[in-house]
């Protein structure tokens, strides 16, 4: 559960480690020893989404800025 653990909180490791812990829950292997340890993965799970889910929005903001601007350069050109 460590190394899954150290998965999940990795930005580069995350989207390995995801399915392993979907297939863990799907199959119900959570039980009351290791309950502790899959809420804490499920936690660090949801912060990495979060993360991914903010970067994603800020990623196509820009994008949307972008082609704004660019859409306005061109305009210019065009009227030169």
């Amino acid at each position: 559960l460590i190394a899954i653990s150290d998965k999940i909180k990795s930005e580069t490791e995350f989207a390995e480690a995801a399915p392993t812990l979907a297939g863990w829950l799907e199959r119900g292997e959570c039980n009351k020893k290791f309950a502790n340890q899959f809420y804490s993965l499920i936690q660090a799970s949801n912060n990495q989404i979060r993360r991914l889910f903010n970067e994603k929005m800020q990623l196509d903001e820009d994008f949307q800025n972008m082609k704004i601007s660019i859409r306005d350069k061109f305009a210019h050109v065009v009227t030169q």
